[in-house]
């Protein structure tokens, strides 16, 4: 969870469905001394991982089953802070199976000449970011996610002052202060405005097939 001033909390709900626990929702499953689930930001506004399942990228591979690589952009939870930029945060402790490695903290922190001032929303296609901010749109490639790259700003009157996005294949939807705008992802690294449709008032949108 993004929590403003508190900065980034993590909450164990593993046993949300699990009638046995008094509380199912924690920050701490065991005494905080032996983890730590929270990390400092300024202001957190949002946070995001780049896929709903649990790839660790950090786990030894052994030569014998063949594995593909997980690419490394999924250790990594992303938090936009209105102050700080993009603040990335290594999770793939938390996959490990160690209990004594579970200790937070802000592995990189990234916002070149306050480029991501005010960001409050974060969406991924592919190994690139998408952040809204007061900026515009602005897309990171995160190929070495430990060295992003902004790729690309765009502002008026390409798309207003974004405030959430959504992809479905190769196009991205975008609403902003005046409605949705549809961009063309072909080139992940520069989206490219295509159309778009007013909708007074809109705060956030989902993409569903065709819908």
């Amino acid at each position: 969870a993004a929590c403003g001033e508190m900065g980034l909390r993590v909450f164990d709900i593993a046993f949300t469905d699990h009638k046995g626990f008094s509380e199912r929702s924690s920050t701490a499953p065991v005494s905080p001394i032996g983890q730590r689930f929270f990390v400092r930001t300024r202001y957190a506004t949002s946070v995001a991982a780049p896929t709903t399942i649990a790839p660790d990228p950090t786990r030894k591979h052994f030569p014998e089953n063949k594995e593909t690589p997980v690419h490394m952009m999924y250790a990594y939870i992303y938090v936009t802070d209105k102050y700080e930029g993009l603040v990335m945060v290594a999770a793939g402790t938390l996959l490990d199976g160690d209990p004594l490695n579970n200790f937070l903290k802000r592995d990189v922190v990234f916002n070149p000449d306050n480029i991501l001032a005010g960001a409050d929303s974060i969406t991924f296609h592919g190994t690139h970011a998408h952040i809204g901010c007061d900026a515009g749109l602005v897309t990171i490639d995160l190929s070495d996610p430990t060295k992003p790259k902004v790729t690309q700003v765009l502002g008026s009157p390409g798309v207003g002052r974004p405030k959430a996005m959504t992809t479905q294949g190769r196009y991205g939807f975008v609403a902003d202060e005046h409605g949705v705008v549809t961009m063309d992802l072909s080139d992940p690294a520069h989206p490219k405005p295509v159309s778009s449709m007013p909708f007074p008032g809109i705060k956030s949108l989902y993409a569903a097939r065709t819908y």
